[in-house]
């Protein structure tokens, strides 16, 4: 152990490269100098080197990683475990989340954790009888570390079976100490006092719960039994023990729905479990049992991280699956979507399970927005703006760029499209409607989250549309052709730019060109104030004038307000 020096290693990735930060010797700095650097990096990760002093070699393991992930392909390599240098390193979190994963469909078939393995002599000699399973470990193991280190496999294959020999007489030792250690009634009170004083108490209180699981009827009793006896007001490390415990229980075991209680849909599922990893599971939710509330307490204290990662796991799995969030047709299952991310983002609206989450949801989204899913649930909307509209619907619950952008490419066709022109332009309904009906679709994609490539593409198709379509109804021409007054004209325009006739762009610009020659004309000042005997009813209809053209964004207006003398005039 003397021989072992620690320091961490902070860098950023910009492309594919990884660009060393900051190298320091304490773990929460090197944390901290992670975090501030994010934003200027695509990624940014934290590893672990420690220096073996017996083998001189350092050994490498990530403790932090933010940003995005390349894509995985089925021709990577699994991660290099961080385990086997010492006897210790199977106890650790990073250790046992190794051994979880290399041993998986051994400890599912066994209805064992890691912990529940690495802490029981009757459990490790099955693994050894088993014959195989041990044997595959330590050769992925070592295959994987020899790469980094250049160390021959076989070479590495004895240190680790002797260091599991090593590991294997300490629990022959422990033997009989771990049958003294109990927990009574489901009490933890008494261990906890007895063991908390001595320097191994984490350690302990593992074996006493490992004897505690060994009658458990799966692994929903035994998340059960590990959650039932803690309190919020036990101290901080019986509450890792706990978290660690519970994490790996609720990975391997699959047990979230126990936890949660029954739900009717899998939405109400996946938020319910949400809102527990954020710490936020109503107080009056009576579905979930009496272990979840303890567990929402704590996550809401930040005291059991392995756990909240593990429900995010859980969240990103069932996303991936192919189950609907809902009964009912795809608008059933948007709202459902668009609901679900509520829950699954934080208050600072960051994702759940960091990126991962993003991708999940993405993924979910990439299902429905093919041709025929599409073309189903426009069934009924005959008419372009209809089909515009109910395809628009469903932008807030897509997510990820190129969902976004496959949105937009069942949009186009259906507003750029002849027909849709045709749709538009005909005279079989009042201009005024056409172009409203235009200048609202416009809206409500410029307001959308779609790419701004498509965006501005889209909003310039209708905008010109809405231009053609004035220019070849002659509405500025019949506007201005009438008998009420300069003033009556310009306001009425005013009114309309103010209550969306017209589309963003040229349409709109024409009208505002309008209304500014109209103020200029020398008559709009007496008919605008025509009829109005007091100076205060003068000032009143100004300044309301000033406010409707400073919302339409016309930057004009008449220079002063009227005049005593202006006033008597008119």
């Amino acid at each position: 152990m003397s021989g072992n020096k620690i320091h961490y290693e902070v860098l950023g990735q910009r492309g594919t490269s990884w660009t060393i930060i900051a190298v320091v010797d304490d773990q929460e700095e090197a944390l901290e100098a992670a975090k501030a650097a994010r934003a200027n990096y695509r990624a940014v990760k934290v590893m672990r080197e420690r220096f073996d002093g017996q083998s001189g070699t350092f050994r490498s393991g990530q403790i932090f990683f933010s940003g995005a992930k390349p894509r995985t392909s089925k021709y990577d390599s699994d991660p290099v475990p961080g385990v086997c240098w010492k006897v210790e390193d199977f106890y650790s979190y990073e250790g046992r989340r190794s051994i979880n994963r290399l041993l998986r469909s051994e400890l599912v078939r066994w209805g064992l954790t890691a912990t529940e393995l690495v802490h029981s002599l009757e459990y490790v000699e099955r693994l050894q009888d088993d014959g195989t399973a041990m044997q595959r470990a330590v050769q992925q193991t070592s295959i994987a570390q020899v790469r980094e280190t250049g160390q021959g496999v076989q070479e590495r294959i004895k240190q680790i079976y002797d260091i599991i020999d090593r590991g294997i007489v300490l629990l022959r030792r422990d033997r009989e100490l771990a049958q003294q250690l109990k927990i009574v009634d489901g009490d933890l009170d008494a261990l906890i006092a007895e063991v908390e004083p001595r320097e191994s108490r984490a350690y302990l209180l593992n074996l006493a719960l490992v004897d505690h699981l060994a009658d458990a009827q799966g692994f929903g009793e035994k998340l059960e039994r590990v959650l039932g006896p803690i309190r919020a007001d036990h101290p901080d490390w019986v509450h890792e023990v706990a978290d660690t415990f519970a994490g790996e229980l609720l990975l391997i075991g699959n047990v979230t729905q126990r936890l949660i209680g029954k739900r009717d849909t899998l939405k109400q599922e996946l938020s319910a479990t949400a809102r527990l990893a954020r710490g936020l599971l109503p107080a009056d939710d009576t579905e979930a049992g009496r272990e979840a509330h303890t567990v929402n307490r704590l996550i809401a204290a930040a005291k059991m991280p392995h756990t909240r990662q593990a429900l995010a796991q859980y969240l990103i799995d069932e996303l991936q699956g192919s189950r609907k969030l809902v009964d009912g047709d795809l608008r059933a299952e948007a709202e459902a979507t668009k609901d679900l991310v509520r829950d699954l983002k934080t208050d600072d609206g960051a994702w759940l399970g960091d990126t991962r989450m993003m991708e999940a949801i993405s993924n979910r989204n990439s299902r429905w927005l093919h041709p025929e899913a599409v073309a189903e649930y426009l069934v009924g909307a005959d008419e372009a703006d209809t089909r515009a509209g109910r395809l628009i619907d469903l932008e807030p619950s897509i997510f990820g760029a190129a969902n976004k952008r496959k949105l937009a490419e069942f949009l186009m066709p259906v507003l750029t499209s002849p027909q849709a022109e045709l749709f538009f332009t005909s005279d079989a309904h009042p201009v005024s409607e056409q172009m409203k009906r235009l200048a609202a679709i416009q809206a409500r994609i410029l307001e959308s989250d779609l790419q701004e490539l498509h965006k501005r593409q889209l909003a310039e198709k209708l905008d010109d549309l809405c231009f053609r379509m004035v220019q070849k109804r002659n509405l500025f021409k019949r506007l201005l052709s009438g008998n009420n007054s300069v003033a009556d004209k310009c306001i009425g325009l005013l009114k309309m730019v103010l209550e969306g006739y017209f589309t963003q762009g040229k349409a709109e610009d024409e009208a505002r060109a309008l209304i500014r020659r109209l103020l200029l004309k020398p008559e709009f000042r007496e008919s605008f104030f025509a009829g109005i005997p007091g100076k205060e009813e003068k000032v009143s209809r100004f300044e309301t004038l000033t406010v409707m053209l400073a919302k339409a964004d016309i930057e004009f207006a008449p220079r002063t307000a009227p005049s005593e003398k202006a006033g008597a005039s008119a």
